[in-house]
């Protein structure tokens, strides 16, 4: 084998190492960024929701079964982070009525919307409402939307329902064509979940 060759093979060895080199340093140089990147998400995610978390969790005791039952959590520590007295009445009015629904027995308990409805609908005999505070406080707080999700679509059906050919509808008309196009799309979902 000539000289020549054996310094070109050897040149192109070591031409080639270096360039698996220069790749690995890259790919490290890659995984360490992803790795820089995932971790300051985390930290951004971390500091944005723990308040929201904590609140959502909270929420959880406001469960039918939670609701009724003989031994469950206070509401003071929600109603300190949702602080609407406005909207609910006094806090120890709220908690009082809280601490009394598991002493009636109540039909709806499987979900929290015809719970709590049938909770504000309670009177006593003289007509007044025994436990409106902590139904108003649970049904503010559980229709409250976790995400914009909802309020995109609604926009959105508005953009579709009215148009610059029907801008000159009615309130009336507007809110109805809404429902429909709501009862529409909900039908389609299920459908489709049905078809799955």
């Amino acid at each position: 084998m000539p000289k020549g060759e054996k310094i070109s093979g050897y040149s192109q060895k070591y031409t080639t190492k270096l360039e698996r080199d220069d790749e690995l340093k890259d790919l490290k140089d890659v995984k360490e960024r992803c790795k820089n990147f995932w971790c300051v998400l985390a930290s951004e995610i971390q500091s944005r929701l723990p308040d929201n978390l904590n609140v959502l969790k909270m929420m959880a005791n406001l469960h039918p079964k939670v609701a009724t039952s003989q031994v469950k959590p206070s509401l003071n520590d929600i109603l300190k982070s949702v602080n609407r007295t406005a909207l609910y009445g006094n806090k120890d009015d709220v908690e009082s009525e809280w601490n009394k629904l598991q002493n009636k027995s109540w039909s709806n308990v499987n979900t929290s919307e015809k719970f709590y409805s049938e909770v504000y609908d309670d009177c006593d005999s003289a007509g007044h409402k025994r436990f409106g505070n902590v139904a108003k406080f649970a049904m503010a707080l559980l229709t409250v939307p976790t995400s914009n999700d909802s309020v995109e679509r609604a926009f959105s059906t508005y953009s579709i329902v009215k148009s610059k050919l029907r801008n000159k509808l009615s309130l009336d008309l507007l809110q109805n064509l809404m429902m429909e196009q709501k009862k529409a799309d909900d039908l389609f979902l299920a459908l489709n979940d049905s078809a799955i």
